[in-house]
């Protein structure tokens, strides 16, 4: 049993630390040259004004705060998930030595704190960190979305000074 949850540990620790990934880094070569185009034709061009928020936008416009909200989201997942298969660990453990050993009460009793200390920290970083993207979000659709087209209508219902209003706008 200890075997078993000694591999759990390793497991979880090594999906935490993105073992995994694998990074490529291209660093300049001098003998490695590339062709420059002078002539470009007008018609080849595609402007894009609104490019969809991704990680590239929310580094270059908003910075640390994005960075900082990628962070709780991440620690907040890794909390919530991590934590939660680290106490179900040591509670089986413990419910597994409850009658051989005398710390199988402590381990269940440590186990079940620590799972719902990780499960409400998690869901707080989580939600937190959430929240603060979808903020940054909506700040850059309202400054970089595409305007409405010129001879495009819409249909509103809303509140007037009298009642309830519907109004068509063309």
């Amino acid at each position: 049993m200890k075997k078993f949850f000694i591999l759990l540990v390793a497991f979880t620790v090594s999906a935490g630390l993105y073992a995994q990934k694998s990074y490529s880094w291209a660093w300049p070569d001098p003998q490695n040259q590339c062709e420059v185009i002078t002539k470009v034709d007008i018609n080849d061009l595609v402007v894009d004004p609104f490019r969809p928020f991704d990680d590239n936008v929310g580094f270059a416009l908003y910075g640390s705060r994005y960075r900082k909200a990628k962070h709780k989201l991440a620690w907040g997942n890794t909390l919530l998930f991590g934590g939660s298969v680290l106490s179900a660990s040591l509670i089986i453990t413990g419910i597994n030595s409850l009658y051989d050993y005398d710390f199988g009460g402590a381990a269940i009793l440590s186990g079940s704190a620590f799972l719902i200390s990780s499960i409400w920290g998690g869901i707080h970083l989580w939600k937190k960190g959430r929240r603060e993207i979808d903020s940054m979000m909506d700040d850059y659709v309202r400054q970089y979305a595409p305007a409405p087209k010129p001879n495009e209508s819409s249909l509103n219902f809303g509140p007037t000074s009298h009642g309830v209003g519907l109004s068509l706008n063309f």
